[in-house]
């Protein structure tokens, strides 16, 4: 049993795979912006913690950790979507895999 019935299929427009809709460029504006956020606050909670309180915690050498496997892996997903394709859907994928192939 489909999901999906065939009369809402048949309404879908014709899939482009000529010049597939990207969204790698949306994801890269908005992590950056995400990532200058939580860069941001985590330099002011270091901030008064070192220089206001003077106690640098375990709990901060945490959030700096977090923070940076935060940055690493914001980069990684960044270069997934804009140079190998996940921001693809899969059945254009499959289609580019099957005119490949053939």
């Amino acid at each position: 049993m489909p999901l999906v019935s065939p009369e809402i299929i048949a309404q879908w427009p014709e899939p482009n795979y000529d010049d597939p809709i990207s969204r790698g460029p949306d994801l890269l504006v908005i992590s950056a912006v995400f990532i200058a956020i939580a860069g941001t606050l985590v330099i002011l909670r270091l901030y008064t913690r070192i220089f206001i309180t003077h106690f640098f915690g375990w709990d901060d050498g945490l959030i700096l950790a977090a923070l940076i496997f935060a940055i690493i892996l914001t980069i990684g997903v960044d270069v997934g979507f804009s140079n190998y394709g996940w921001d693809r859907s899969a059945s254009i994928v499959s289609h580019i895999c099957t005119a490949l192939t053939s």
